[in-house]
């Protein structure tokens, strides 16, 4: 059976949606910049992301759909780590309108990228074992 033909109504727009987007915008042409900023500004690299901050503000079933389609068609995925994941997230709900255009814009295209690190002392990664002690 069809993955489509198990779709309800609104899986089967979303599918043809994006598939519809995928195929006019793809292309082996485009460098890497040029994709992941046309495709985080169509709103469908995040699409969990609200409209108005490079989404389109879809249940995350239905991200699942349109991620299933970004694989089929075989074009490049959006740009990932932990400022798509965390970063851009929480930034979107707390942060000020300069904020959020300063940072998920660049976040949703590509143009930056965060990480996480840790300086405890003997602790690294593992905020388990950090240690304090307090001198008088």
């Amino acid at each position: 059976m069809d993955v489509q033909e198990q779709d309800g109504p609104d899986e089967a727009r979303v599918r043809a949606e994006v598939r519809t987007w995928l195929e006019a915008n793809w292309s082996l042409d485009l460098t890497l910049r040029e994709w992941w900023d046309r495709f985080g500004r169509s709103g469908w690299a995040f699409p969990t992301w609200p409209e108005d901050w490079f989404g389109k503000g879809i249940s995350g079933r239905l991200a699942v759909v349109v991620r299933e389609e970004v694989a089929r068609a075989g074009v490049i995925g959006p740009p990932g780590g932990l400022g798509q994941g965390l970063g851009a997230p929480t930034v979107i709900a707390h942060g000020t309108a300069e904020q959020k255009e300063l940072y998920v814009t660049a976040l949703a295209t590509g143009a930056a990228a965060w990480c996480q690190l840790f300086s405890e002392p003997g602790a690294g990664s593992d905020l388990a074992s950090a240690q304090t002690r307090a001198v008088r």
